[in-house]
């Protein structure tokens, strides 16, 4: 698991460095979009290389959850929901699968509830997992012990557009934990996610109709849910924007002509040398160190990113020019960097570093 992990990482990290700097504002600002990479909320042991994905839960009433809106109240739907879980379960084995964090990953769609209720949700007890484990020589296990589903069909009047909107909203809740039997360990986790259909006629008829069949639709929207919760459970990548202050400053300009030819140790050694030799005001200063803070970033190091950051924001508080744009930039990069520090310690530990 591991060595591939690390090898993903880097071939997507090397696609950090192929960045756009794009002008805001006139010339006061450049933004560019980098991929960053998340931790999940589970931690794996470096020994598990493969897991397994079980259904613990039990079907959601057919008239519990579902509401439709007419014009003249809202009643209760019957809808059979009987396999969204299956649904959704397949589709969180296929979006791990895809990531190859895992060797291999196997999963059990009959269900191994033995309370069969459904309003209180059963985690699988120690002994139902050391024998599940022991059958299936698993060193991890995965299980949903319950997906809840609630919807709302029904329709409203635009009077902008002068047309019927019809809409289905799905808000899914489901419930996991991960059992890690040799040490008897486990994690709970609840995902919630909301999927959301839309039709829209001049005739109120045709804007129903044209919304999918709403069985079929919440059974769509259980492998849309159960796609999405791979993030909980594996590293994933999430591209997020960046913000480099420009300069009419001679030595700023041209460090950042070095970010633009992708130079970042040129880039790093000029602003580091401007601001050991004390040179400019803290207005200069403070843009210095928030711009050495997103190259540190893009560079991989986010602690010495941070460490720039914290030093922006000082000597922001100690410049008489700034405004508000510039005062929320920064103060909101550090709090950010603040949590990505924490979310690398994280991450080392879920690949193995």
């Amino acid at each position: 698991m591991q060595t591939t992990v690390k090898q993903n990482i880097r071939i997507i990290f090397l696609g950090l460095f192929l960045i756009t700097l794009s002008t805001i504002r006139g010339q006061e600002m450049l933004y560019t979009t980098i991929d960053i990479l998340r931790p999940a909320m589970v931690n794996f042991p470096a020994d598990v290389d493969e897991i397994l994905i079980i259904n613990n839960s039990y079907p959601q009433p057919h008239d519990y959850g579902h509401k439709t809106i007419l014009s003249g109240g809202t009643k209760k739907a019957t809808i059979n929901t009987d396999s969204i879980s299956y649904y959704s379960l397949i589709a969180l084995a296929e979006a791990i699968d895809k990531q190859d964090f895992f060797r291999n990953v196997r999963i059990n769609l009959n269900s191994v509830n033995q309370k069969q209720y459904f309003f209180i949700q059963n985690i699988p007890s120690d002994s139902l997992i050391t024998e599940i484990s022991s059958r299936e020589k698993s060193k991890a296990i995965v299980s949903l012990n319950r997906m809840m589903v609630n919807d709302i069909q029904g329709d409203v009047f635009n009077d902008e557009s002068g047309k019927y909107v019809a809409y289905l909203e799905a808000i899914y809740e489901s419930s996991w934990s991960v059992h890690f039997p040799a040490t008897k360990q486990k994690t709970t986790l609840t995902v919630r996610d909301t999927v959301y259909w839309e039709s829209e006629s001049f005739v109120r008829e045709k804007a129903i109709k044209g919304l999918p069949d709403r069985r079929n639709a919440l059974i769509d929207g259980a492998m849309v849910a159960g796609d999405r919760a791979v993030k909980k459970f594996i590293p994933y990548w999430d591209k997020v924007d960046r913000y480099i202050f420009n300069s009419n400053n001679k030595v700023l300009q041209q460090a950042i002509d070095s970010v633009y030819l992708k130079n970042w140790k040129g880039a790093i050694g000029i602003m580091e040398n401007f601001l050991a030799t004390n040179k400019g005001t803290a207005s200069l200063k403070y843009k210095a160190c928030h711009n050495l803070a997103v190259i540190y970033e893009i560079s991989g190091d986010v602690k010495k990113a941070f460490e720039y950051s914290k030093k922006a924001l000082e000597y922001l508080s100690a410049s008489l020019i700034s405004d508000y744009q510039k005062i929320i930039t920064v103060a909101t990069y550090y709090e950010e960097l603040r949590k990505r520090v924490t979310e690398v310690d994280k991450i080392n530990k879920q690949i193995g570093e």
